[in-house]
């Protein structure tokens, strides 16, 4: 097993860093960040569950909130690897913000090859969603 990195694309956000780390904050929010093939959402402020079709049921819980810098989750309960979601912040200006979304997950060789495409996908998905969301 070994730990990859994956990095979405920078997302510029028309809003301040502030409510955009509210935004990030609130794990109920990350429904409206996630692709289409993720079904049965729950979620509370701190902790998510969903699956993503004819695949896995995967739990996050909120690691630690840095403000106005970044929320690092990480995996919870029975997944199928071990991985963390950071989402970093930086302030552009007083009403604009920097926001990139940082996968590292502990794949074994064969899990590697069949899931890097999909995990950078869904990295990139998140983010473009969030700006989206967000403006």
């Amino acid at each position: 097993m070994g730990t990859v990195k994956f990095n979405s694309d920078k997302v510029c956000i028309n809003r301040p860093v502030a409510e955009t780390f509210a935004f990030l904050s609130d794990l109920s929010n990350f429904e409206k960040m996630m692709p289409d093939q993720v079904v049965d959402w729950q979620s509370t402020t701190d902790h998510c569950n969903f699956t993503i079709k004819n695949m896995a049921t995967i739990g996050l819980k909120v690691e630690k909130r840095t403000p106005n810098q970044q929320v690092s989750l990480v995996s919870d309960g029975k997944v199928p690897f071990n991985f963390e979601l950071n989402c970093k912040l930086k302030t552009l200006s007083e009403s604009s913000t920097e926001v990139f979304i940082e996968l590292n997950a502990d794949l074994s060789p064969i899990f590697k090859m069949m899931a890097s495409n999909p995990l950078r996908n869904l990295v990139n998905i998140m983010a473009e969603k969030l700006g989206e969301e967000l403006g």
